[in-house]
Protein backbone atom coordinates (compact mmCIF):
# COMPACT_ATOMS: atom_id res chain seq x y z
CA UNK A 1 0.00 0.00 0.00
CA UNK A 2 2.48 2.32 1.20
CA UNK A 3 4.68 2.43 -2.19
CA UNK A 4 1.79 2.01 -4.77
CA UNK A 5 1.72 4.45 -7.24
CA UNK A 6 -0.78 6.92 -7.35
CA UNK A 7 -1.75 8.77 -10.79
CA UNK A 8 -1.57 12.50 -10.73
CA UNK A 9 -1.18 14.98 -13.30
CA UNK A 10 -2.80 15.70 -16.78
CA UNK A 11 -2.66 13.62 -20.04
CA UNK A 12 0.22 14.94 -22.47
CA UNK A 13 -0.17 14.58 -26.05
CA UNK A 14 3.30 13.68 -27.66
CA UNK A 15 4.98 17.42 -28.22
CA UNK A 16 3.09 19.14 -25.40
CA UNK A 17 4.20 20.21 -22.20
CA UNK A 18 4.29 17.76 -19.72
CA UNK A 19 1.88 18.58 -16.63
CA UNK A 20 3.26 18.15 -13.17
CA UNK A 21 1.11 18.14 -10.42
CA UNK A 22 0.92 21.17 -8.46
CA UNK A 23 -0.81 23.63 -6.29
CA UNK A 24 -1.33 27.59 -6.15
CA UNK A 25 0.89 28.57 -3.48
CA UNK A 26 -0.47 30.60 -0.47
CA UNK A 27 1.19 30.08 2.43
CA UNK A 28 4.57 31.55 0.97
CA UNK A 29 3.19 34.56 0.48
CA UNK A 30 1.35 35.16 3.43
CA UNK A 31 4.22 34.00 5.87
CA UNK A 32 6.03 36.53 4.26
CA UNK A 33 3.35 39.43 4.19
CA UNK A 34 3.21 38.19 8.25
CA UNK A 35 6.74 38.41 8.60
CA UNK A 36 7.10 42.38 6.83
CA UNK A 37 4.42 43.58 9.00
CA UNK A 38 5.85 42.38 12.23
CA UNK A 39 8.88 43.74 11.49
CA UNK A 40 7.34 47.44 10.73
CA UNK A 41 6.00 47.17 14.25
CA UNK A 42 9.27 47.12 15.62
CA UNK A 43 10.67 49.63 13.36
CA UNK A 44 7.56 51.66 14.19
CA UNK A 45 8.15 51.25 17.87
CA UNK A 46 11.92 51.82 17.48
CA UNK A 47 11.18 54.82 15.17
CA UNK A 48 8.45 56.39 17.86
CA UNK A 49 9.18 54.90 21.32
CA UNK A 50 13.03 54.32 21.24
CA UNK A 51 15.47 51.35 20.01
CA UNK A 52 14.90 50.28 23.70
CA UNK A 53 10.93 49.59 23.61
CA UNK A 54 11.87 47.95 20.64
CA UNK A 55 14.37 45.50 22.32
CA UNK A 56 12.08 44.61 24.69
CA UNK A 57 9.48 43.98 22.71
CA UNK A 58 11.70 41.54 20.72
CA UNK A 59 13.34 39.71 23.88
CA UNK A 60 9.24 39.08 25.29
CA UNK A 61 7.97 37.27 22.30
CA UNK A 62 11.34 36.43 20.06
CA UNK A 63 12.81 32.88 20.53
CA UNK A 64 15.93 32.71 23.30
CA UNK A 65 17.65 29.93 24.96
CA UNK A 66 17.45 31.65 28.25
CA UNK A 67 13.78 32.16 27.76
CA UNK A 68 12.94 28.62 26.85
CA UNK A 69 15.35 26.80 29.51
CA UNK A 70 14.90 29.29 32.18
CA UNK A 71 11.20 30.46 32.00
CA UNK A 72 9.74 27.27 30.54
CA UNK A 73 8.19 29.20 27.85
CA UNK A 74 7.56 26.49 25.27
CA UNK A 75 5.66 28.49 23.03
CA UNK A 76 8.80 30.52 22.23
CA UNK A 77 10.53 27.36 20.38
CA UNK A 78 8.37 28.61 17.51
CA UNK A 79 7.38 32.75 18.13
CA UNK A 80 10.95 33.60 17.06
CA UNK A 81 9.17 32.27 13.31
CA UNK A 82 7.76 36.21 12.92
CA UNK A 83 9.76 37.86 14.96
CA UNK A 84 13.33 39.45 13.61
CA UNK A 85 15.87 41.41 14.95
CA UNK A 86 17.65 43.03 11.77
CA UNK A 87 17.21 43.77 8.27
CA UNK A 88 19.45 40.88 7.13
CA UNK A 89 17.53 37.95 8.99
CA UNK A 90 14.13 39.61 7.82
CA UNK A 91 15.72 40.31 4.10
CA UNK A 92 16.52 36.64 3.79
CA UNK A 93 13.29 35.64 4.98
CA UNK A 94 11.26 37.32 2.64
CA UNK A 95 13.47 36.34 -0.55
CA UNK A 96 13.36 33.19 0.32
CA UNK A 97 9.65 33.34 1.08
CA UNK A 98 8.89 34.99 -2.28
CA UNK A 99 11.36 33.61 -4.26
CA UNK A 100 12.15 30.00 -3.49
CA UNK A 101 8.98 28.90 -1.40
CA UNK A 102 6.46 29.13 -3.82
CA UNK A 103 7.97 26.54 -5.95
CA UNK A 104 8.62 24.29 -3.19
CA UNK A 105 4.68 24.38 -2.06
CA UNK A 106 3.32 24.08 -5.19
CA UNK A 107 5.79 20.85 -5.00
CA UNK A 108 4.97 19.92 -1.68
CA UNK A 109 1.65 20.76 -1.47
CA UNK A 110 0.10 22.76 1.59
CA UNK A 111 0.65 20.12 4.80
CA UNK A 112 3.77 19.22 3.62
CA UNK A 113 5.49 22.58 3.07
CA UNK A 114 3.89 23.51 6.28
CA UNK A 115 5.48 20.61 8.18
CA UNK A 116 9.05 21.48 6.45
CA UNK A 117 8.84 25.29 7.30
CA UNK A 118 7.88 24.55 10.78
CA UNK A 119 9.82 21.63 11.70
CA UNK A 120 12.88 22.86 10.34
CA UNK A 121 12.33 25.69 12.96
CA UNK A 122 11.87 23.40 15.66
CA UNK A 123 15.08 21.38 14.69
CA UNK A 124 17.14 24.90 14.80
CA UNK A 125 16.02 25.81 18.37
CA UNK A 126 16.13 22.45 19.46
CA UNK A 127 20.04 22.27 18.02
CA UNK A 128 20.31 26.00 19.96
CA UNK A 129 19.17 24.48 23.41
CA UNK A 130 21.14 21.31 23.01
CA UNK A 131 24.75 22.71 22.12
CA UNK A 132 24.12 26.89 24.04
CA UNK A 133 24.52 24.57 27.47
CA UNK A 134 28.65 25.43 26.64
CA UNK A 135 28.09 29.03 26.00
CA UNK A 136 25.73 29.46 28.67
CA UNK A 137 28.19 27.41 31.43
CA UNK A 138 31.07 29.71 30.38
CA UNK A 139 28.95 33.33 30.52
CA UNK A 140 28.02 31.79 34.11
CA UNK A 141 31.45 31.30 35.09
CA UNK A 142 32.72 34.42 33.89
CA UNK A 143 29.63 36.32 35.17
CA UNK A 144 30.49 36.77 38.74
CA UNK A 145 33.49 39.37 39.21
CA UNK A 146 32.01 41.66 36.66
CA UNK A 147 28.41 41.74 37.16
CA UNK A 148 28.11 45.02 39.09
CA UNK A 149 30.31 46.53 35.98
CA UNK A 150 28.02 45.18 33.77
CA UNK A 151 24.78 46.17 34.67
CA UNK A 152 25.84 49.34 35.04
CA UNK A 153 27.67 49.19 31.41
CA UNK A 154 23.82 48.15 29.82
CA UNK A 155 21.93 51.00 31.96
CA UNK A 156 24.78 53.37 30.54
CA UNK A 157 23.86 52.35 26.89
CA UNK A 158 20.48 51.98 27.48
CA UNK A 159 20.62 55.98 28.57
CA UNK A 160 22.92 56.99 25.94
CA UNK A 161 20.63 55.53 22.92
CA UNK A 162 17.72 57.37 24.62
CA UNK A 163 18.70 60.56 24.71
CA UNK A 164 20.91 60.65 21.36
CA UNK A 165 18.00 60.72 19.49
CA UNK A 166 18.53 57.47 17.97
CA UNK A 167 14.96 56.17 18.62
CA UNK A 168 13.97 58.99 15.62
CA UNK A 169 15.83 58.12 13.24
CA UNK A 170 13.79 55.70 10.84
CA UNK A 171 17.07 54.62 8.74
CA UNK A 172 18.26 53.34 11.96
CA UNK A 173 15.52 52.01 13.10
CA UNK A 174 14.95 50.54 9.45
CA UNK A 175 18.25 48.81 9.79
CA UNK A 176 18.16 47.45 13.46
CA UNK A 177 15.12 48.29 15.45
CA UNK A 178 16.65 47.26 18.61
CA UNK A 179 19.67 48.61 18.23
CA UNK A 180 22.94 47.19 18.70
CA UNK A 181 24.54 48.15 22.35
CA UNK A 182 20.23 48.46 24.07
CA UNK A 183 20.03 44.86 22.42
CA UNK A 184 22.79 43.77 24.11
CA UNK A 185 21.27 45.56 27.86
CA UNK A 186 17.90 44.09 27.38
CA UNK A 187 19.37 40.72 26.54
CA UNK A 188 21.23 40.43 29.71
CA UNK A 189 18.54 41.80 31.64
CA UNK A 190 16.07 39.41 29.58
CA UNK A 191 18.52 36.29 30.33
CA UNK A 192 18.91 36.83 34.41
CA UNK A 193 20.94 39.46 34.97
CA UNK A 194 24.47 39.94 33.63
CA UNK A 195 25.01 36.35 35.00
CA UNK A 196 23.25 35.40 31.87
CA UNK A 197 24.92 37.31 29.15
CA UNK A 198 24.55 36.35 25.55
CA UNK A 199 24.41 33.26 25.79
CA UNK A 200 21.10 33.10 27.38
CA UNK A 201 20.04 35.17 24.86
CA UNK A 202 21.30 33.08 22.24
CA UNK A 203 19.34 32.94 18.84
CA UNK A 204 17.32 35.87 19.78
CA UNK A 205 16.53 38.50 16.78
CA UNK A 206 17.91 35.51 14.29
CA UNK A 207 13.86 35.16 13.16
CA UNK A 208 13.09 32.44 10.94
CA UNK A 209 16.50 31.77 9.16
CA UNK A 210 16.35 28.39 10.71
CA UNK A 211 13.00 27.62 9.02
CA UNK A 212 14.20 29.60 5.62
CA UNK A 213 17.23 26.91 5.78
CA UNK A 214 14.49 24.51 5.96
CA UNK A 215 12.85 25.31 2.51
CA UNK A 216 15.99 25.55 1.00
CA UNK A 217 16.93 22.08 2.06
CA UNK A 218 13.69 21.22 0.62
CA UNK A 219 14.36 22.94 -2.70
CA UNK A 220 17.58 20.97 -3.12
CA UNK A 221 15.78 17.46 -2.02
CA UNK A 222 13.19 18.00 -4.71
CA UNK A 223 16.01 19.10 -7.14
CA UNK A 224 17.70 16.04 -6.70
CA UNK A 225 14.72 13.45 -6.59
CA UNK A 226 12.68 14.93 -9.46
CA UNK A 227 14.97 17.57 -11.23
CA UNK A 228 15.09 15.21 -14.06
CA UNK A 229 11.65 15.49 -14.65
CA UNK A 230 11.53 19.04 -14.02
CA UNK A 231 13.91 19.10 -16.65
CA UNK A 232 11.87 17.09 -19.46
CA UNK A 233 8.76 19.25 -18.46
CA UNK A 234 10.73 22.46 -18.94
CA UNK A 235 12.13 21.13 -22.57
CA UNK A 236 8.81 19.94 -23.41
CA UNK A 237 6.85 23.20 -22.52
CA UNK A 238 9.44 24.60 -24.57
CA UNK A 239 9.42 22.61 -27.95
CA UNK A 240 5.49 22.80 -27.61
CA UNK A 241 5.94 26.72 -27.90
CA UNK A 242 6.89 25.78 -31.60
CA UNK A 243 2.85 24.69 -32.02
CA UNK A 244 2.17 21.34 -31.53
CA UNK A 245 -1.24 20.30 -31.86
CA UNK A 246 -3.94 19.97 -29.47
CA UNK A 247 -4.27 16.58 -27.89
CA UNK A 248 -6.78 14.41 -29.61
CA UNK A 249 -9.46 12.81 -27.27
CA UNK A 250 -8.64 13.61 -23.42
CA UNK A 251 -11.58 10.56 -22.55
CA UNK A 252 -8.75 8.80 -21.28
CA UNK A 253 -9.60 7.29 -17.64
CA UNK A 254 -7.94 4.59 -15.59
CA UNK A 255 -10.88 2.40 -15.94
CA UNK A 256 -10.55 3.02 -19.82
CA UNK A 257 -7.88 -0.02 -20.47
CA UNK A 258 -4.97 2.33 -20.49
CA UNK A 259 -1.87 0.41 -21.98
CA UNK A 260 1.12 1.24 -20.02
CA UNK A 261 4.54 0.86 -22.07
CA UNK A 262 7.12 0.44 -19.55
CA UNK A 263 7.92 2.12 -16.04
CA UNK A 264 10.04 4.56 -17.36
CA UNK A 265 11.79 6.26 -14.55
CA UNK A 266 12.42 9.89 -14.39
CA UNK A 267 12.95 11.02 -17.89
CA UNK A 268 15.42 13.31 -18.17
CA UNK A 269 19.13 13.78 -17.45
CA UNK A 270 19.38 10.38 -15.60
CA UNK A 271 21.89 10.03 -13.00
CA UNK A 272 23.03 13.77 -12.76
CA UNK A 273 22.66 15.61 -9.50
CA UNK A 274 21.05 19.27 -10.48
CA UNK A 275 22.04 22.42 -8.07
CA UNK A 276 19.39 24.44 -7.04
CA UNK A 277 20.60 27.75 -7.53
CA UNK A 278 17.95 29.26 -4.95
CA UNK A 279 18.88 26.79 -2.42
CA UNK A 280 22.40 27.93 -2.98
CA UNK A 281 21.63 31.52 -2.69
CA UNK A 282 19.58 30.98 0.63
CA UNK A 283 21.97 28.94 2.17
CA UNK A 284 24.87 32.16 1.25
CA UNK A 285 22.47 35.15 2.48
CA UNK A 286 21.16 33.18 5.86
CA UNK A 287 24.48 32.75 7.25
CA UNK A 288 25.73 36.28 6.27
CA UNK A 289 22.70 37.28 7.70
CA UNK A 290 23.52 35.39 10.83
CA UNK A 291 27.14 36.50 10.57
CA UNK A 292 27.01 39.64 13.11
CA UNK A 293 24.98 37.28 15.51
CA UNK A 294 27.82 34.60 15.49
CA UNK A 295 30.35 36.79 15.97
CA UNK A 296 28.47 38.60 19.27
CA UNK A 297 27.58 35.00 20.04
CA UNK A 298 31.64 33.51 19.95
CA UNK A 299 33.14 30.20 20.70
CA UNK A 300 30.57 27.85 21.76
CA UNK A 301 27.56 30.01 21.03
CA UNK A 302 28.69 30.93 17.63
CA UNK A 303 29.29 26.72 16.97
CA UNK A 304 25.94 26.55 18.02
CA UNK A 305 24.17 29.49 15.97
CA UNK A 306 25.92 27.68 12.40
CA UNK A 307 24.62 24.45 13.62
CA UNK A 308 21.11 25.41 14.23
CA UNK A 309 21.38 26.67 10.57
CA UNK A 310 22.41 23.04 9.33
CA UNK A 311 19.84 21.23 11.52
CA UNK A 312 16.88 23.72 9.90
CA UNK A 313 18.59 22.98 6.20
CA UNK A 314 19.09 19.39 7.04
CA UNK A 315 15.50 18.73 8.63
CA UNK A 316 13.64 20.58 5.33
CA UNK A 317 16.02 18.31 3.07
CA UNK A 318 14.68 14.91 4.87
CA UNK A 319 11.52 15.90 5.31
CA UNK A 320 11.09 16.87 1.53
CA UNK A 321 13.41 13.38 -0.17
CA UNK A 322 11.05 11.25 2.08
CA UNK A 323 7.21 13.03 2.40
CA UNK A 324 7.69 14.85 -1.02
CA UNK A 325 6.62 13.69 -4.21
CA UNK A 326 8.43 11.21 -6.64
CA UNK A 327 7.69 11.74 -10.00
CA UNK A 328 7.55 9.06 -12.75
CA UNK A 329 7.34 9.61 -16.46
CA UNK A 330 5.25 6.74 -18.38
CA UNK A 331 3.52 6.66 -21.85
CA UNK A 332 0.14 5.32 -22.32
CA UNK A 333 -2.35 4.01 -24.93
CA UNK A 334 -5.77 4.83 -25.12
CA UNK A 335 -7.72 1.71 -26.08
CA UNK A 336 -11.44 0.76 -26.66
CA UNK A 337 -12.85 -0.77 -23.74
CA UNK A 338 -12.96 -4.64 -24.15
CA UNK A 339 -10.63 -4.00 -27.51
CA UNK A 340 -8.49 -7.11 -27.60
CA UNK A 341 -7.20 -6.29 -31.45
CA UNK A 342 -6.12 -2.38 -32.47
CA UNK A 343 -7.72 -1.85 -35.76
CA UNK A 344 -6.30 0.83 -37.36
CA UNK A 345 -2.27 1.44 -35.38
CA UNK A 346 -1.75 5.18 -36.91
CA UNK A 347 -4.60 6.22 -35.29
CA UNK A 348 -4.44 4.95 -31.71
CA UNK A 349 -3.45 8.26 -29.44
CA UNK A 350 -0.33 7.98 -27.02
CA UNK A 351 -0.22 10.30 -23.84
CA UNK A 352 2.30 10.86 -21.59
CA UNK A 353 1.41 11.09 -18.00
CA UNK A 354 3.21 11.86 -14.44
CA UNK A 355 2.61 9.43 -12.06
CA UNK A 356 3.65 10.32 -8.11
CA UNK A 357 5.01 6.84 -6.09
CA UNK A 358 4.71 9.00 -2.75
CA UNK A 359 1.22 8.19 -1.31
CA UNK A 360 -0.43 10.00 1.33
CA UNK A 361 -0.33 7.48 3.65
CA UNK A 362 4.02 7.59 3.35
CA UNK A 363 3.71 11.52 3.58
CA UNK A 364 1.66 11.17 6.65
CA UNK A 365 3.80 8.64 8.34
CA UNK A 366 6.80 10.65 7.34
CA UNK A 367 5.60 13.57 8.80
CA UNK A 368 4.44 12.25 11.71
CA UNK A 369 7.59 10.34 12.87
CA UNK A 370 9.38 13.11 12.62
CA UNK A 371 7.39 15.80 14.44
CA UNK A 372 6.80 13.18 16.94
CA UNK A 373 10.69 12.92 17.05
CA UNK A 374 11.33 16.63 17.15
CA UNK A 375 8.71 17.19 19.52
CA UNK A 376 10.10 14.64 22.43
CA UNK A 377 13.66 16.08 21.79
CA UNK A 378 12.49 19.50 22.51
CA UNK A 379 10.86 18.09 25.64
CA UNK A 380 13.71 16.21 26.97
CA UNK A 381 16.27 18.93 25.41
CA UNK A 382 14.43 22.11 27.79
CA UNK A 383 13.85 19.61 30.91
CA UNK A 384 17.52 18.83 31.24
CA UNK A 385 19.09 22.24 30.34
CA UNK A 386 16.51 24.00 32.64
CA UNK A 387 17.83 20.92 35.58
CA UNK A 388 21.75 21.78 34.18
CA UNK A 389 21.12 25.15 34.58
CA UNK A 390 19.61 24.85 38.19
CA UNK A 391 21.90 22.48 39.25
CA UNK A 392 24.98 25.06 38.17
CA UNK A 393 23.26 27.95 40.00
CA UNK A 394 22.80 26.01 43.09
CA UNK A 395 26.84 25.74 42.66
CA UNK A 396 27.30 29.14 41.99
CA UNK A 397 25.53 30.25 45.05
CA UNK A 398 27.11 27.22 46.97
CA UNK A 399 30.67 29.19 46.11
CA UNK A 400 30.06 32.41 46.33
CA UNK A 401 28.74 31.78 49.72
CA UNK A 402 31.94 29.97 50.23
CA UNK A 403 33.87 33.39 49.66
Amino acid sequence: MLRNEVWAGAKTAPGQAIELPKVTPYLSYAIALVDAAVYGTLVRVSATQGPEAAAELLASVGFSRGAVVEQGELWRLLSGLVVHGGLGPVAVVLLGMVAVAPRVEASLGYRTFTAAYLLSALAAADTIIALGGAAADGAAASSLPTAAASVAAAAAASTSAASDGSGGDLLAAMLHPAGADVMAAVTSAAAGGAAGGAAGGLGLGLGALGAVMGIAGAAAAHEVVNGGVEQTAGSSRSASSSGAGTSGSSNGDAAHGHGRSGAGGAAGAAGTVRVDAGAVLLVVGGVAAALPYIQEAGGAGAGALLASLAAGFGTGFALAATAGPRYQVTREVDLPDGSMWIPDPDNVQEYTVVLDRTTAIQRSLATGLMALALGGASLSLVLGAAAAAAASGSAAAATAAGL
